[in-house]
């Protein structure tokens, strides 16, 4: 069994629409990476960039709004406020494989991130008690610490915003867009989705983009094939994921851990010394 849209009809209007979607989130990593390197703007990197992705999630919802409203037909079902049913494995070959990797894929995904906060408690422990240096992160990701509390509070706007415009974007407009207009196969939908995903926040590193596709490839992938055509697993999932990231963004953004170009340019000072 898999998620179809019952009743969906795009439409001219609203297939521009989607179209347009799929491009901004194209252009968007172009965009935040002039946002992060550009020294002319007013502000810092991290609040430029926080601000933009304010504005621009509230932008997808809009979108989002005008791809619904301009549809030729659509129903409370197409846009996934149906009543959850688990549907535990697909109805045909395909359908199974992605549905065993859904399934397997989040208890693999919940014990990863249990072992990486275990490991990083431990590590902050060893660093309070002077026994190893603070670990040093990606230029990608330093850049976009916030450092004062304006930050922080436009760092915790935009990931609360981020994720609603995530939701609304991935399962209002990609999935049926790709379903009923495009055609694609359940499974491709998912890939497509995960990778559009991905590069939307390539500006933060790969790992950034990495993450986020397997995140979204397995939120789509309950949706569209365990728990067929409910938002209340993608709901759930993203106030959690965002609440994780927020509480992550802020605890890096005070101890402002060094980035791996801190460290060359120090090694840098002390071989010139």
């Amino acid at each position: 069994m898999y998620f179809h849209p019952p009743t969906f009809e795009a439409g001219p209007v609203a297939t521009a629409i989607g179209l347009g979607v799929i491009a901004y989130l194209l252009v968007l990593p172009l965009v935040l990476r002039r946002l992060k390197s550009s020294s002319t703007r007013p502000g810092t990197p991290a609040s430029r960039v926080y601000r933009f992705t304010c504005w621009a999630s509230l932008g997808e919802v809009l979108a989002t709004m005008s791809f619904v409203g301009t549809a030729t037909a659509v129903s409370a079902a197409d846009l996934g406020l149906a009543a959850p049913t688990v549907y535990w494995f697909g109805d045909n070959v395909a359908a199974t494989v992605v549905s065993l990797l859904v399934f397997w894929g989040w208890p693999l995904l919940i014990v990863g991130a249990a072992v990486n906060l275990w490991l990083g408690a431990r590590q902050r422990a060893k660093v309070a008690r002077g026994e190893a240096e603070p670990p040093r992160l990606p230029p990608g990701t330093a850049v976009l610490l916030p450092g004062n509390a304006s930050e922080r509070t436009w760092a915790v706007t935009s990931s609360i915003l981020g994720a609603l415009g995530t939701v609304v974007v991935v399962h209002a407009v990609l999935v049926p867009l790709l379903l009923v207009p495009f055609g694609l196969h359940p499974g491709d939908v998912v890939l497509v989705i995960a990778l559009l995903s991905g590069w939307a926040v390539s500006h933060g590193g790969w790992w950034s983009a990495l993450a986020m596709g397997v995140v979204t490839a397995l939120t789509t992938g309950v949706y569209m094939f365990l728990v067929a055509g409910s938002l209340l697993f993608p709901l759930l999932f993203w106030a959690v994921f965002t609440l994780m990231n927020t509480v992550a963004i802020t605890r890096l953004g005070r101890g402002r851990p060094p980035s791996v170009e801190e460290e060359q340019a120090t090694d840098g000072r002390h071989a010139d010394a």
